[in-house]
C-alpha cells in the first residue's frame, strides 16, 4: 500500500542525470586533437631556428628560443580557433607540454651529428708512470715527478662524437710528437715525456673542433 504524503510534506526530489550533448563533445575533442597537433607541428620550425641560432650564437640562444614558441602558440591558436575561451588550464598545460618535449627532441637531434657537430674531443682521465707497469692516476691536473727523473710516459683516454683527424699530439717544452694508440686500450693513447716539464695535449676532430688539456709537472 502505498505511503501517504502528508500535507506539507516536501517529496524528495528525482536526481536526473544531465543530458549529453554529442555534438558539442565532439566539437571540443577536434579542437583539442587540432590543438595537440598544431603545437607539436609548431616545435618543427622553432627546433630548426633554435639549432641555427646555438651553433652562431650559443647554447642559451636555442633555449630562449623554444621558450618563445609558448608565445607563438598562443597567437597560433588564435588564428586557428578565433575564441579560446574554452581552453582550460589541463588544455594548455597539454598542448605547451606537448609542444616543449617535441622541440626538446628535435632540437638535441639537430645539434648532433648527422647534422651538425658543435663539441670537440674530450681528453679525459690522465695517468703517468715512471716505471712501468704501474701508472697513477692524476689529481688537480698537477704531476709530481721523483727528483731527477729524466723520462716519463703519459696516458690520456681521447674520443670525439664524430672521428679524431690524425692522433692526439703532445707538446713538452719545445718538443711537439704524436701520441700512440695502447694496444687493448680503445680510445687511450700516449707518449714519452723527457724531463720535467710541463705538457699540453690537444686533439682535433674531422670537423676541425680543436681541445686542448694543459698539465702542470714538477
Amino acid at each position: 500500500m502505498a505511503k501517504k504524503v502528508k500535507a506539507g510534506e516536501a517529496e524528495t526530489p528525482v536526481f536526473k542525470f544531465p543530458e549529453f550533448d554529442e555534438k558539442e563533445f565532439l566539437r571540443e575533442e577536434i579542437r583539442d586533437s587540432k590543438a595537440i597537433i598544431a603545437s607539436a607541428l609548431m616545435a618543427l620550425p622553432m627546433a630548426a631556428v633554435a639549432a641555427i641560432m646555438t651553433a652562431a650564437i650559443h647554447p642559451t640562444a636555442g633555449i630562449v628560443m623554444g621558450l618563445a614558441g609558448f608565445g607563438a602558440i598562443y597567437f597560433l591558436f588564435k588564428f586557428l580557433f578565433k575564441d579560446l575561451s574554452g581552453f582550460k588550464i589541463k588544455h594548455w598545460l597539454m598542448t605547451m607540454g606537448g609542444y616543449f618535449l617535441t622541440f626538446l627532441a628535435l632540437w638535441i637531434l639537430l645539434i648532433n651529428p648527422p647534422f651538425m657537430d658543435l663539441s670537440g674531443p674530450v681528453i679525459e682521465k690522465p695517468q703517468y708512470t715512471t716505471a712501468l707497469p704501474d701508472f697513477t692516476a692524476v689529481q688537480n691536473d698537477l704531476i709530481d715527478l721523483p727528483d731527477g727523473t729524466v723520462d716519463w710516459i703519459i696516458r690520456v683516454r681521447v674520443a670525439d662524437n664524430v672521428g679524431l683527424r690524425g692522433y692526439p699530439q703532445l707538446t713538452a717544452g719545445a718538443a711537439t710528437v704524436d701520441m700512440t694508440p695502447v694496444p687493448g686500450e680503445k680510445g687511450v693513447y700516449e707518449a714519452t715525456v723527457t724531463g720535467i716539464v710541463g705538457v699540453a695535449i690537444t686533439a682535433s676532430d674531422e670537423n676541425g673542433h680543436t681541445t686542448t688539456y694543459n698539465l702542470d709537472v714538477y
